[in-house]
């Protein structure tokens, strides 16, 4: 069965997430900050009248920090509770890969410590780090609620 995934760019390597919790991609805006927040939250934006956490993915997975370029991005995700965001360096492609057909490995490094890493896949594009942030909820429930 053939699923798709919308292809980024971080720190020189793809990422592939499944497009189906993506609800859009949006050029980077630099988010307001919010004191006291994690290390990982950049900060917030005002999307389409949505107070929105915009997480940073390089710190997310441990990479070194940059400064945005006109490349960069924001990909907005629905969660059940919220939605969220997460800035990444770019956006490349949406990608069809077969679920029968794909061969995951593991991650090797530093990104393998990563809980949302779930291994690799080989593409015509290369290698694709196959990511699954829909993890990401339990951060929305354990760290950005301040409750």
């Amino acid at each position: 069965m053939d699923k798709q995934y919308l292809c980024f760019k971080l720190n020189n390597e793809l990422f592939v997430h499944p497009v189906s919790t993506v609800r859009e991609v949006m050029p980077y805006i630099e988010p307001t900050p919010v004191p006291g927040s994690p290390d990982i939250i950049e900060g917030v934006l005002n999307v389409r009248g949505n107070v929105v956490y915009i997480i940073s993915a390089r710190r997310l997975f441990k990479l070194p920090e940059n400064q945005p370029t006109k490349d960069s991005c924001i990909i907005i995700f629905d969660t059940i509770s919220n939605q969220y965001g997460i800035s990444v360096d770019a956006i490349d492609e949406i990608v069809t890969l077969n679920q029968s057909e794909m061969n995951t490995t593991h991650v090797e490094g530093e990104l393998s410590e990563s809980q949302f890493i779930k291994g690799t896949v080989k593409h015509a594009k290369g290698l694709l780090i196959l990511v699954d942030l829909s993890n990401l909820v339990e951060i929305e429930r354990n760290t950005l609620n301040t409750d």
